[in-house]
């Protein structure tokens, strides 16, 4: 949200006093009493509504202007201009303290709904304590002690305010003000201290009184007898209630057998069969009064007295051209009928498709899908790419996965193989080489050795030495051919660590697949989580997914051109049916000589078409009809109804009618049969829920089950009265034995101080989890959002101190500041200016990390009590600042003007 200009008509000293805002950073220049923080509070009025005035709530009643109020105009991502007037007064015959809000770019006008809506997820509460900023805030730090500092400090970086920080705090204060372990004097401990000393000296007064545990447990043994009898009481109370409405509905059972039974054999006529039947009754009845007609026409005509006019001629006669004229619009009306007709079966055909929608894709057209503009298009286009690009990278990762452990499962086998051929081969190198001498130099020693002592030695000894010489030679020879054969060849050993170190690559590659597997199952939730949010804002319904919304997008646009036709053809029929509604009207004159009951519109005019053309025909017959005409027409009904005798035989034989006469008859008893269901639909309904339909009740039992459990029951109903009298006379004695006050007292002390204990205890336990709770969302909201806060934090802080400090990091929810140099300092180290920037930049990094620019800042006069040095640096911060959100900074500091004029921002002097 942007401001753009507030017009006061009467707030505080302003009347009819405009302000004009710009986009960026402004600074606002006054004296003090100047006007800038009626200023301020005007704006927060105007958003969030009129505070009364009081200790805590400055009165900005205007002196002399009668309107309390004023308009004002800002800027909102989704609209370029939204105009606001609020009064606390009534004026215009709007209540005080209604806002009045008006959309210029659409002309849409509302009141609180409208301006909720307008300002999202902003309230006075986090415009006053994250997009305002105020000496107050930072006197409120002053008083907290180190961990308290830390730890708001902390709730800044993760909220952008310590609002969460001092609830917290206060719920804590209110819990430990009530109990804490070992203390003696606060008011929950005093009584749990207070509430054993009652317990004992009841225990003590109890020991000593055997007749009042007699009692009491005379008292609490009644009272346990009484609740069992009252349950079973209730048990069978309950049954004899069933048992009595089955009983009153004993006979519409008994009736309902009777008709189900009846309705089963019984077949209903079809309406069209009704109507078939009816229409030959009709057509026998008109060859009857046909024949009746011209019989008594022709013995007129006999008698000579053919000019004989009957009072419905006579009315024809009386009103010819206002018939005439109604005859003459029966083709109007055709058409109009016809129009109506297939208005209402497109109407129909429209609702249709409207229905199939909703039903495939779960829409409601009262709340119907939003339309996909270019901008939605292209996002999920971006959506459906990014999805594509995930799918195919996890499947190349899949792939890859598979090739590796299958390769690492090789690999595996051979380092195996190599083991079982050479268990040594894990043993280190150096044990594996064997002596460097050649396994042939032992025998050749020996066998030297052998010679000379052959040649050298006596005669006894001449033969044995040399041989036990040589067998020792052969013996070492053998050793080392051993030693030589069980050494493990050089190309063995270096394919055996060729294999271990490609036994290694593979599993680091398998783990490195793995992790990108993760990372790509992480982007396609965030992926499916954004597809969920857009089909939830956009009540797609079953329309989930990417693919199936831009296939089916024409279903969209389907049912949004359906719904407008619908409307449409809604509004057409209703015109029709108003015309139609005239034109009825206009039969009122001849609704008494003219059948007009039971039918159409369309068929009344009909009716009256064919009336006109029988009173026609019957001028007609006065002028030119003789006794012989007569005699004709009689003969030419007699062939009409022998013809028509004959081409109804087919329909009399497929209702097995002998004669036309026995049609009535035939359709009176269908009537009764009609009865007869509608009977057995009634008497169901009323038994319905009383006895079970689906068996065969035994209605002779029914009543003689009543009278049993009626009469158990007042059996029972004694019983509890007796119990009743027994448990009145032991609390009576009860009464009796507590009647010296003594213990009475004891135990009235006791439940009244159990009552406070509870009390107390619900509210040190309701306090200590809301602390938790407050405790648990800061921490909650810091892991979204603290890192890439702190990052745009650091930037600020860093600019405001001058590239002293360049960065803040946070470690156990403790936040630390690196210096230049890299050195790490607490902030409890650092001076107070220094902790001032801080929050500054911790509150910047906030507002800047969110994805909407909700509300401007204002920094309010007391933030700006820095030395030169340091405002300079501000001025510099809210420099940057502006350039991405609006800034009005409202001051009456010269030297932070001039650094304004210095780096070329706006000034608007008060």
């Amino acid at each position: 949200m942007k401001l753009l200009k507030a017009e006061i008509t009467g707030f505080g000293k302003f009347e009819n006093q405009e302000f004009v805002f710009i986009e960026g950073n402004q600074l606002i220049f006054g004296e003090n009493e100047a006007g800038k923080s009626t200023l301020y509070n005007f704006i927060k009025y105007l958003l969030f509504g009129f505070e009364n005035g009081g200790k805590s709530n400055r009165d900005f009643k205007p002196l002399s202007s009668k309107r309390y109020g004023g308009t004002l105009w800002f800027q909102t991502e989704e609209y370029q201009e939204v105009v606001l007037t609020r009064y606390n007064n009534q004026v215009n015959g709007v209540k005080k303290n209604t806002p009045q809000v008006t959309i210029s770019d659409t002309g849409e006008t509302g009141t609180a709904e409208l301006l909720d809506r307008l300002l999202g997820t902003l309230n006075k509460e986090l415009f006053t304590n994250v997009f305002t900023f105020q000496q107050e805030q930072l006197n409120e730090l002053k008083g907290l002690t180190s961990e308290e500092l830390e730890k708001s400090l902390f709730s800044i970086a993760s909220t952008g305010s310590q609002q969460l920080f001092e609830q917290k705090k206060n719920f804590l204060k209110t819990a430990n003000a009530l109990y804490t372990p070992k203390a003696k004097q606060k008011e929950l401990n005093q009584k749990m201290m207070e509430l054993t000393s009652l317990e004992q000296m009841i225990q003590e007064k109890v020991a000593h009184e055997e007749e009042f545990q007699q009692i009491l447990e005379s008292f609490e043994q009644t009272q346990k007898q009484t609740t069992e009898k009252q349950k079973e009481y209730d048990v069978l109370f309950k049954q004899k209630e069933e048992l009595r409405k089955k009983y009153e509905n004993l006979e519409n059972y008994q009736a309902w057998v009777v008709a189900s039974e009846k309705a089963k054999t019984v077949e209903l006529l079809t309406n069209e069969d009704v109507r078939k039947l009816e229409m030959v009754q009709r057509q026998a009845q008109k060859f009857k009064e046909d024949k009746s007609h011209f019989n008594v026409e022709r013995e007129r005509a006999l008698e000579k007295e053919v000019g004989g006019r009957t009072k419905e001629f006579e009315f024809y006669q009386a009103n010819k051209l206002a018939i005439d004229e109604l005859a003459s619009q029966s083709l109007e009306v055709v058409k109009l009928s016809q129009h109506a007709k297939n208005v209402q079966e497109n109407l129909a055909e429209n609702q249709k498709i409207l229905q199939n929608l909703s039903e495939k894709w779960g829409w409601n057209v009262s709340l119907p899908p939003t339309k996909l503009d270019v901008e939605k298009k292209i996002w999920l286009e971006e959506q459906q790419k990014r999805a594509q690009r995930l799918e195919n990278d996890f499947t190349y990762d899949e792939r890859h996965y598979a090739t590796l452990e299958e390769q690492e499962r090789s690999v595996n086998q051979k380092i195996k193989n190599l083991q079982a051929d050479y268990p040594q081969i894990t043993e280190p190198r150096s044990a594996q080489k064997s002596s460097g001498m050649p396994p042939v130099v032992p025998a050749l020693v020996a066998l030297v050795l052998a010679v000379l002592m052959f040649f050298l030695t006596a005669s006894p000894t001449k033969f044995i030495l040399p041989i036990i010489v040589l067998v020792c030679g052969v013996l070492g020879t053998l050793v080392l051919n051993q030693g030589k054969r069980s050494s493990i060849p050089e190309n063995v050993a270096r394919k055996f660590e060729d294999l271990l170190q490609r036994q290694k690559e593979y599993i680091k590659s398998i783990e490195e697949c793995q992790e990108n597997m993760s990372e790509i199952d992480e982007e396609r939730q965030i992926i499916d989580d954004k597809m969920v949010e857009f089909v939830e804002e956009t009540h797609l319904g079953r329309m989930d997914k990417v693919s199936t919304i831009l296939h089916s997008s024409s279903d969209i646009e389907l049912f949004h051109q359906k719904l407008v036709q619908v409307g449409n053809q809604q509004t057409e029929m209703q015109k029709v049916e108003q015309a139609l509604s005239v034109f009825q009207q206009k039969l009122v004159l001849v609704k008494d000589w003219v059948p007009l009951q039971n039918k159409t519109v369309e068929e009344q005019f009909k009716a009256v078409d064919v009336f006109k053309e029988r009173m026609t025909d019957k001028q007609l017959e006065q002028k030119d009809w003789n006794s012989a005409d007569l005699t004709k027409r009689i003969q030419e009904v007699n062939d009409g109804q022998q013809k028509f005798l004959i081409e109804i035989q087919p329909i009399l034989a497929q209702y097995k009618l002998e004669n036309i006469a026995e049609i009535q008859a035939f359709l009176e008893k269908n009537k009764e049969n009609m009865q007869t269901k509608e009977e057995e639909k009634r008497l169901r309904t009323l038994i319905t829920g009383v006895f079970d339909l689906s068996e065969k009740v035994q209605t002779t039992t029914i009543e003689e089950n009543y009278v049993k459990v009626a009469s158990h029951l007042e059996l029972l109903q004694k019983e509890l009265n007796e119990l009743n009298y027994q448990e009145a006379n032991a609390r009576s004695e009860r009464d009796r034995v507590l009647g010296d006050g003594t213990l009475d007292d004891l135990y009235q002390k006791q439940a009244n101080v159990k009552d406070e204990i509870k009390e107390l205890a619900a509210v040190w336990t309701s306090q200590m989890a809301l602390s938790q709770l407050m405790d648990d969302l800061i921490n909650e909201m810091s892991d979204q959002t603290l890192p890439q806060l702190l990052e745009n934090a650091s930037n600020y802080f860093s600019i405001l101190t001058k590239g002293r400090y360049r960065e803040i990091v946070e470690e156990e929810e403790i936040l630390h500041l690196i210096d230049e140099k890299g050195v790490d300092f607490r902030v409890l180290d650092v001076s107070t200016g220094t902790k001032d920037q801080l929050i500054m930049a911790l509150r910047l990094g906030f507002i800047s990390n969110q994805a909407k620019n909700l509300s401007p800042i204002i920094v309010d006069d007391g933030w700006l009590h820095y030395d030169s040095r340091r405002k300079e640096q501000l001025a510099q911060v809210l420099v940057e600042f502006g350039k991405k959100q609006q800034v009005i900074v409202l001051s009456s500091d010269e030297q932070m003007g001039n650094y304004y004029q210095e780096y070329q921002q706006t000034v608007v002097n008060l």
